[in-house]
């Protein structure tokens, strides 16, 4: 019996999400039309669609893959349970944007594992990026921060993703400049990460992200923040001082840990009411 239905009928129905329509686009399949995934971006201009066939992709041609810029979609065929990218322990992201993609860069169902690297061992968003990532199941990606995705500066939208068995905060997110971070994480499932302060998701430096609806199980931290951890979040942005709150809201919490925290630092640490609304903490 499947105890959360409401998140699995999300991942379903989000399979359809990004329907491809309309004759303006070219589709670059790879490999079928390109040897690998870096070719197939390469090859594609804004409004492409690079499609990747079913099967495990490594070697150095389908990983640290860029955008360039582009507004693309990089999609798989056959979603994230038939198409991996698997890093092979090799420093690095599997994808790295850092020239401002929209959100109509897009990168859908594909599985990322294997990744390590100091930060974003899976997906790794910079210079003010806000790319969509959608359906990705992040396994078993180690880093200090963010082994599944790293944001710094940047506002990715990161929807109806699994991350799964990560080491290092499956989702790390920080600010060096005063552009907004609102990260958005929507429909998301956190199972068995760890990390050593907040293992499923870590914020630092005034980020405001909001986090919707997601379910979090079995993550644990060395410190505080079993399963979120924020510190100095909410502060303030802009030169008028306003404020921007990160926000939690509809999301179920079981099972998660702090080695070291103790009551509600077990769970959640730095989230302060009226940021976290509708929530559910489950035995």
């Amino acid at each position: 019996m499947n105890r959360y239905p409401a998140i699995k009928y999300l991942l379903v129905f989000s399979l359809s999400f990004f329907i491809v329509s309309g004759s303006n686009r070219a589709i670059i399949n790879v490999p079928a039309d390109q040897p690998s995934i870096q070719a197939g971006i390469n090859a594609a201009v804004n409004g492409d669609i690079v499609l990747v066939s079913d099967g495990t992709y490594t070697g150095m041609d389908n990983r640290n893959l860029d955008f360039n810029g582009k507004i693309i979609t990089v999609e798989s065929s056959g979603g994230p349970d038939l198409c991996i990218i698997d890093c092979e322990g090799a420093d690095g992201s599997a994808f790295y944007f850092s020239q401002g993609e929209t959100p109509d860069a897009r990168v859908v169902g594909f599985t990322i594992r294997n990744s390590q690297g100091m930060t974003g061992a899976g997906i790794t968003c910079t210079g003010n990026s806000s790319p969509t990532i959608h359906d990705c199941i992040f396994f078993e990606n180690s880093s200090y921060y963010g082994s599944g995705v790293f944001s710094e500066d940047s506002a990715p939208r990161i929807e109806a993703c699994r991350f799964l068995q990560n080491s290092g905060s499956a989702i790390g997110i920080t600010s060096m400049t005063l552009i907004r971070d609102e990260v958005q994480i929507v429909s998301c499932i956190f199972l068995n990460n760890t990390g050593d302060e907040g293992a499923a998701i870590r914020c630092e430096e005034s980020v405001s992200p909001s986090i919707i609806n997601c379910l979090f199980a079995g993550n644990t931290a060395d410190g505080p923040g079993g399963a979120i951890a924020m510190f100095g979040t909410g502060g303030p942005k802009e030169s008028d001082g306003s404020r921007f709150i990160p926000v939690i809201s509809n999301c179920t919490f079981e099972g998660n840990a702090s080695i070291s925290g103790n009551g509600g630092r077990s769970i959640l640490y730095g989230c302060f009411l009226p940021c976290c609304y509708g929530l559910y903490f489950l035995e």
